[in-house]
């Protein structure tokens, strides 16, 4: 009898083990998703993405619309002058696009609480881009995929292509650099949202 007693005793202690570990694992995973954790993250990122192959489509297109529909609608009443500068911002690149590298989250920012997402921003990195000229390129876009309680501050904020090979030149060379031959970009002071 003392040994089933001390037997069921062993057992309880493992039970309890087993349940505080699974227990603490919930816990912990439940933080993490509603604190705004990996997998929203994930999704925003996704969507930053997805905004990349669409510029890539407009670029590839010549559909200036089709690249500023990817725009925040802050962006879009402020500067009506949009479309006209991204089909300047098209014009840096020479010739047509025939490959690209996958885009990428270059840099991603978050602030939230536990009501979820305050902000969420970051820039989208294109690389390797390169056109039937033999020119290589790369495309940098920030967004926010994000901002509470100011839906008209979400969308691109800004493009910058840079023509890789004279942003080498202009790097190597020891004297003030003017890279304006080597890049062009297309966003606008007022379009950025502040606390």
């Amino acid at each position: 009898m003392e040994n089933e007693i001390k037997r069921l005793e062993k057992n309880r202690s493992v039970t309890i083990v087993v349940m505080l570990v699974i227990m603490l694992a919930i816990v912990l995973s439940a933080c993490t998703v509603s604190a705004g954790g990996e997998p929203h993250v994930k999704s925003k990122s996704e969507k930053a993405i997805e905004q990349a192959k669409t510029i890539l489509q407009g670029i590839k297109s010549g559909d200036a619309e089709k690249i500023a529909d990817q725009f925040s609608p802050i962006a879009k009443e402020k500067h009506p002058e949009l479309e006209n500068d991204i089909k300047k911002w098209m014009g840096f690149l020479d010739g047509e696009i025939i490959s690209y590298g996958e885009p990428v989250r270059d840099f991603g920012d978050a602030t939230w609480d536990e009501d979820g997402y305050i902000i969420w921003g970051g820039s989208i990195e294109i690389d390797n881009v390169k056109t039937d000229t033999g020119k290589t390129y790369e495309i940098v876009y920030g967004v926010y995929a994000t901002v509470r309680d100011h839906p008209e501050y979400e969308g691109v904020t800004d493009l910058l292509v840079i023509d890789t090979k004279k942003q080498e030149k202009a790097n190597m060379e020891d004297k003030d650099i003017d890279l304006s031959d080597a890049q062009k970009s297309v966003g606008y002071d007022d379009v950025y949202w502040e606390w």
